[in-house]
């Protein structure tokens, strides 16, 4: 379900992912000593390097990074392999992105001009709000799905950055 056109990628200068439900299928193991893994899509790290080939042929200017309110440092440790930076432990993610991001508000707008936020529950609202581009994973919480801009078809952990990026960057016409 898509609310309006799909932006061209030179649109997006700073593109955040929530960890949990987009990296993840937001579910968690955890074993008799209290250790948690979760667990995540191959074909969504190996998007990273296909993006990172796109970034460098097209000089396309763009942050990515993820934000997440998990405190456990599974998303720290995953977005190291990956070459994300990572801010966890973020409570707030909307005041969060206001502070870094406040040269790109668009006051008359209300939103972060070039932001793309990919995320998918109660938590992630504020910042869908505020984004310019909005994208969420088709098990998203239903209030997410409503707000998004973007819902594909992929769920949270199976493909959907993945899926997010061989759109935004058009790999069928490639």
């Amino acid at each position: 379900m898509f609310k309006k056109g799909f932006p061209h990628y030179k649109r997006i200068k700073i593109i955040v992912f929530d960890f949990d439900g987009v990296f993840t299928n937001n579910k968690v193991f955890v074993n008799k000593e209290g250790t948690e893994f979760v667990q995540c899509d191959r074909s969504d790290g190996l998007a990273f390097d296909f993006v990172r080939k796109f970034i460098n042929k097209k000089l396309w200017d763009v942050k990515l990074l993820v934000l997440t309110r998990e405190k456990n440092s599974v998303a720290k440790t995953r977005c190291e392999k990956l070459g994300l930076d990572c801010y966890f432990g973020v409570d707030d993610k909307k005041s969060y992105l206001l502070s870094k991001y406040s040269n790109y508000f668009d006051k008359k707008e209300s939103v972060i001009k070039g932001l793309a936020y990919l995320g998918n529950d109660l938590n992630d609202l504020s910042s869908i709000e505020i984004s310019e581009f909005s994208f969420s994973p088709s098990d998203s919480h239903k209030f997410v799905k409503k707000a998004s801009d973007y819902v594909l078809n992929e769920k949270g952990g199976n493909g959907f950055v993945r899926a997010f990026f061989e759109k935004l960057l058009d790999f069928d016409n490639m």
